[in-house]
């Protein structure tokens, strides 16, 4: 129960802002794990990494290193800039949109253009 506590406070904490992968480290199967801890670490939205199921701490450790990565690339200043320059162009563009097609009936229908 203590990890599970753990793992809530640094969601409670970091919320959807987290920045880096959270796991759920076990040996036993998911078909073992079903019940009330399961369903609150999939609330959670844990990574699952069976100890022992890849073979070695190696790979384990390989597993974990690339989730990182994932993370560093998603979260990095320039995709992070691109992602808020591409939301504010759609917006900007469908926003245009709207205001064009509003404007250019308030024309035809006042001045008969």
């Amino acid at each position: 129960m203590h990890r599970r506590g753990s793992i809530k406070q640094v969601r409670a904490r970091f919320g959807n802002s987290l920045k880096f992968p959270i796991y759920a480290y076990t040996s036993k199967g998911p078909y073992l794990l079903q019940g009330p801890g399961f369903d609150e670490l999939e609330e959670l939205d844990v990574r699952w990494l069976f100890k022992n199921r890849g073979g070695s701490a190696l790979v384990e450790s390989g597993v974990i290193n690339r989730d990182i990565g994932v993370f560093r690339e998603k979260y990095a200043w320039p995709a992070r800039i691109w992602r808020t320059i591409l939301a504010v162009g759609g917006i900007s563009a469908l926003g245009g949109a709207i205001l064009s097609v509003i404007f250019d009936r308030i024309a035809r229908r006042c001045f008969g253009w």
